[in-house]
């Protein structure tokens, strides 16, 4: 079966942004505080939701939901909404995402700023660094959530991705999200059968075999992508080996204590030797992924992460790693030839290293659908808009949200269908691991070099010493440029005093 690159293309489209800069300063708003809002809610219906006594238009912008379905879930879930709040309704405004950020900006210095909008989560920390969006920390850490049992608001969420929210700049929150992204592993169950293997494997000494099993049945155990201009798939691959290694590192770098290892605390590693690319464990990931890559496809350091997705689609490849969100469409493709059986990647093992410590985290998990509040909306509009945004982060729009669109969801807890173990599959099993070096979190030279020179130490064109210490390198000059310009040392405590 051949796949075109249709559905691929829009799916992307979907989920790219091109992230922008912050805006200018904002004059601070009147507005209502966590108290004043728990009082309302306290002093409400016997549903325990805060209810205004005469009709509020809410106005929300986002470049979200602009699908055929992603339209029919938004008007269920405003439907519903509406169940709740009749005197209050929500008017949706859509903007194409590559006109969103420039139109927000001037929103925002105009005063004119919807009551509830979009934004990446650094977007929304810039915003609050100028004024320009409420503080939702006391909000979130305060009060409960109506629409969630009446828990703690912070309470609902997944730790990993609120710590991700939070900036490390001021410990506040400027945002709130309300869906997710999450890498899992596709399997072609036909294949699998065809190869004699009924169960999956949960660790990654058990995942060698069974590709060694896979091989001699004659069948292709896994596709990758690893085009040098995006490695998603290796970095991937970096991460899934090393998270575990580094667990142990965990506590001595964060300093701070926010559960989240900043770009501060990564550098003050790499100074003190903690972080070293080129010592134990950090260098014993590459000869594991290299053991892996003997049963990939070939042509993967050519290849980009929607090409290799499409070889699996074909059929005749038994294994990939992949944005869980193509889920929906792989499953609702008329041509599929095969079922398709998702779950998580396997966990490295002490079998596999002993320095491992078994836990497993997800690739992915970054907040995503985080929506903020201007400063410019005050009284009423205040209350109304907060009871939105835990409506929208509740149990029932965030089950709504999942089982419509087979998305994730940062809330603890939702109910998944119980007829789609698939869509079970997509969700949160693990915690994101705190330490993001394998991204452009801290270096992006030190990012994209992983990759140029990964491909040449998996071709065996490079040793492993002289790869570990182009990487190593990369590490000691990002920090030495973020010690200049931040000025941070060990007297001021990495910037944190």
């Amino acid at each position: 079966m051949k796949m075109g690159k249709k559905f691929l293309a829009m799916t992307v489209a979907a989920l790219t942004l091109t992230a922008l800069t912050g805006c200018g300063e904002k004059t601070e708003s009147s507005q209502a505080s966590p108290e004043t809002t728990q009082e309302a809610v306290n002093t409400g219906q016997a549903d325990g939701n805060w209810h205004p006594d005469k009709p509020i238009t809410l106005k929300w912008a986002t470049w979200e939901h602009n699908s055929t379905e992603g339209q029919e879930y938004l008007k269920k879930s405003l439907e519903l909404y509406k169940k709740y709040q009749p005197n209050i309704t929500v008017e949706y405004e859509y903007i194409a995402s590559d006109q969103y950020q420039t139109w927000l900006q001037t929103q925002l210095m105009g005063d004119t700023a919807p009551d509830l909008f979009l934004v990446r989560h650094t977007w929304g920390q810039q915003y609050l660094r100028d004024g320009s969006v409420i503080d939702l920390t006391d909000y979130l850490n305060q009060e409960t959530n109506p629409y969630n049992n009446n828990l703690n608001w912070m309470s609902t969420f997944q730790e990993s991705v609120m710590a991700q929210v939070m900036d490390p700049t001021n410990g506040k929150y400027a945002s709130v999200p309300t869906n997710g992204v999450l890498c899992k592993l596709f399997y072609n169950k036909d294949l699998m059968a065809k190869a004699g293997i009924d169960t999956m494997p949960s660790t990654f000494a058990e995942l060698l075999e069974t590709c060694k099993a896979l091989q001699g049945a004659g069948i292709t155990p896994m596709v990758v992508g690893m085009k040098v201009s995006e490695g998603g798939g290796y970095h991937w691959f970096e991460r899934l080996m090393m998270d575990p290694l580094a667990t142990r590192f965990i506590e001595d770098l964060d300093i701070n204590g926010t559960g989240l290892i900043e770009v501060n605390e990564i550098a003050r590693g790499v100074d003190q030797g903690v972080i070293d690319i080129t010592q134990k464990p950090w260098k014993d990931i590459y000869p594991l992924i290299k053991e892996f890559s003997q049963y990939w496809y070939p042509g993967y350091t050519a290849m980009d992460n929607n090409e290799a997705l499409e070889q699996f689609m074909r059929g005749e490849i038994a294994m990939t790693f992949s944005v869980g969100s193509y889920a929906k469409i792989m499953a609702s493709n008329p041509d599929l030839s095969f079922e398709i059986g998702i779950t998580e990647f396997p966990t490295l093992g002490t079998e596999s290293h002993p320095d491992s410590s078994g836990v497993a985290y997800e690739i992915g998990g970054a907040p995503q659908g985080n929506i903020c509040i201007p400063t410019t909306t005050t009284g009423d509009q205040l209350l109304a808009a907060m009871d939105f945004l835990k409506f929208k982060t509740g149990q029932e729009d965030s089950s709504l949200y999942v089982n419509e669109l087979w998305g994730v969801t940062p809330v603890k807890n939702v109910e998944v269908s119980s007829e789609n173990p698939m869509l079970q599959a997509l969700q949160f099993k693990n915690d994101v691991s705190p330490l993001k070096l394998y991204e452009t979190y801290f270096d992006k030279q030190f990012f994209d070099d992983s990759v140029m020179y990964g491909q040449l130490y998996l071709q065996d064109k490079m040793s492993l010493e002289e790869y570990t210490q182009v990487l190593q390198e990369d590490l000691v000059k990002a920090k030495d440029n973020y010690v200049k310009k931040e000025g941070w040392s060990e007297e001021n405590n990495w910037g944190e005093d």
